[in-house]
């Protein structure tokens, strides 16, 4: 599946940044700004970035030295994760260009910053999507349910409401939004997980946005948090593929691109990104350790559709599938333990009678012997006709 460009690059923010930071750096330069102030100044810039505002200055009460850790600092603050989904990410991926210039009053150094972004979507846009996305949380009966029931109900609603936008759209910038996908019913993958970072979020369920690379081409997923461990989500990747079976739903990195091909998802790969506007994902970031996603799935039986007599997921109804109820039943005896995930349990239950036996595999060889010689049945019309 071809996937277009992740963003857009701000070009236009590495001439400007230069600028401040080789005329801020002469001797006997006043002294930065203390953290006080750049934190107000980064809540500043945070809510002209919602509110979309498209030309704006911030300005100091002194001059300011700027460098570039301390231009970093400030956009790193403004777009800090905090509990709501029209901050952090959300902003940050739904901008495009970043332009930055100083400005000066009577002395040679900067008293402001002017900004001028480029957003993805306009204002209009952002108030309508939040109007629908009020309707939608009510339509989806989110109160009351916990944190995996929450994920899997949104889950489900994208993967199942947005398609794949087509080749000819990919120029344009509206794709790339939450806005596209849920008003418009079609996104590419950075719309997708914008999506779904905005509506975990509003929510109360911490998650990310992670970009990187997957079929050799740029491509963005998301991390949620089920109590403080994050895992997988690829909406994009499900919603194409098979929406029903959450093939990517809450993996771990061991088997995130289980029903994919390894190494499909490609973290780190980040070193195209403009380091100012995207420090969280640029290379040597400390990312992962500050939000740890969990090597395994959440629950092993998710991912997967359950086929009655199918133990090990190959998609086959044979030998194999019995041994391996015959081991489980023999642990289970001597251990207590079966060993099987909730997913085998269900597809080992060949009998329907809520127990995995010697009586399961029994019916499973009989099953395989009979497709063997040109039977047709389902494993259930088997079972039902040699009672």
């Amino acid at each position: 599946m071809q996937k277009p460009s992740l963003l857009k690059r701000a070009a236009a923010l590495l001439t400007a940044v230069c600028t401040v930071i080789c005329i801020a750096l002469s001797p006997g330069s006043p002294s930065a700004f203390a953290a006080s102030d750049i934190n107000q100044a980064a809540l500043e810039l945070r809510e002209h970035l919602k509110a979309h505002d498209p030309d704006f200055t911030i300005s100091f009460d002194r001059p300011v030295v700027w460098t570039n850790a301390g231009l970093d600092q400030l956009v790193s603050l403004a777009l800090a994760e905090t509990s709501s989904g029209e901050d952090g990410d959300y902003i940050r991926w739904g901008m495009g260009d970043f332009y930055i210039e100083p400005v000066y009053g009577n002395v040679s150094y900067p008293v402001g910053l002017r900004f001028v972004p480029a957003y993805k979507t306009t204002s209009a846009q952002e108030a309508e999507l939040t109007d629908r996305l009020a309707e939608l949380e009510k339509e989806l009966h989110l109160n009351g349910k916990n944190q995996f029931e929450r994920i899997e109900i949104i889950y489900s609603y994208i993967t199942s409401h947005v398609t794949y936008s087509p080749k000819e759209r990919f120029g344009d910038d509206i794709v790339y939004t939450a806005y596209s996908a849920l008003i418009e019913g079609n996104a590419v993958c950075q719309g997708y997980a914008q999506l779904m970072y905005r509506m975990l979020k509003d929510c109360g369920i911490e998650c990310r946005l992670v970009p990187g690379t997957a079929d050799n081409g740029d491509h963005a997923w998301n991390i949620a948090a089920i109590d403080g461990t994050y895992y997988l989500l690829d909406p994009t990747w499900d919603s194409n593929l098979a929406p029903d079976s959450k093939l990517f739903f809450l993996r771990g990195t061991n088997d995130f691109d289980l029903f994919a091909y390894p190494g499909a998802h490609t973290y780190n790969n980040w070193g195209n990104l403009d380091a100012t506007l995207y420090s969280d994902f640029t290379a040597g970031s400390d990312f992962f350790t500050r939000y740890p996603v969990a090597a395994s799935s959440y629950d092993q039986s998710l991912g997967t559709v359950s086929l009655p007599g199918d133990i090990n997921g190959d998609s086959l109804i044979d030998s194999t599938d019995a041994t391996i109820i015959l081991a489980s039943y023999s642990e289970a005896s001597t251990a207590g333990d079966a060993g099987l995930t909730q997913r085998q349990k269900k597809s080992g239950d060949a009998d329907g009678n809520g127990m995995v036996d010697s009586t399961d595999a029994s019916l499973i060889l009989k099953y395989y012997s009979s497709l063997s010689t040109g039977g047709s049945m389902t494993l259930e019309q088997f079972r039902v006709t040699n009672q």
